[in-house]
């Protein structure tokens, strides 16, 4: 094998073996933090689809049936993002955070919740089921119980849809644009001294053959003279 395809292999076993572990150490904010917590905000918000393709939709027809709904929608995403971006700089400081994984988890947690709140009170504060879906529901008065079922289910559909498409991409953004891992963690598990599986590879090799030579030499000095 090349000698830059085992060096390749080591640092892929190095890294698949360790990286999923958390650290032992606790991550740190980058800095600087300022720029970099705005960054991990603004990037969350615009990549969001909800909020992207609602813009881009209002910029080129801004009428609409419910004119309050979908610039709303669009502030759910930026003010959700903001809490759970303060929410997880919070945790942090009380006790931080081991592991991206669990900044993950905790970003996501915190703005499903929220997001998922403001956004059902905005669906029926605006009454846009009614507008969008109103076709669907059944008229009559012997169907009530089950209209109000069916504009549930939208309802709690929608909410679901939108949280996923505006704050997955979030909570792994956030974890990697605002925290980093010590350089000194990165320093113990070798991540800068990636060809030290190599060079200890090659040292075992030589003492397995100074090893062999040696029981040669015996060998021949125990044989008839």
């Amino acid at each position: 094998m090349p000698p830059s395809l085992k060096r390749l292999r080591s640092i892929a076993e190095r890294f698949t073996s360790r990286a999923s572990q958390p650290t032992p150490f606790p991550l740190r904010w980058r800095s600087p933090w300022s720029a970099w917590q705005g960054a991990s905000w603004f990037a969350n918000t615009l990549l969001a689809p909800p909020f992207t393709v609602v813009g881009i939709l209002l910029l080129i027809n801004a009428h609409s049936d419910c004119p309050y709904f979908w610039p709303s929608a669009m502030a759910v995403v930026a003010f959700t993002n903001a809490v759970a971006i303060v929410d997880a700089n919070q945790r942090h400081h009380r006790r931080p955070f081991g592991s991206r994984a669990r900044i993950a988890l905790r970003y996501f947690g915190v703005s499903a919740f929220v997001g998922s709140a403001l956004f059902m009170m905005l669906v029926w504060g605006t009454g846009i089921l009614e507008d969008v879906a109103g076709p669907l529901m059944p008229t009559d008065g012997t169907a009530h119980i089950a209209g109000s079922l069916t504009q549930l289910q939208l309802t709690l559909t929608a909410t679901a849809a939108f949280c996923v498409l505006s704050f997955v991409h979030a909570s792994v953004l956030h974890a990697w644009l605002a925290f980093e891992v010590p350089i000194w963690h990165r320093i113990s598990r070798g991540t800068f001294a990636y060809d030290r599986a190599e060079r200890e590879d090659k040292r075992v090799e030589r003492a397995v053959a100074s090893s062999s030579s040696t029981d040669t030499r015996d060998k021949h000095k125990s044989g008839p003279s």
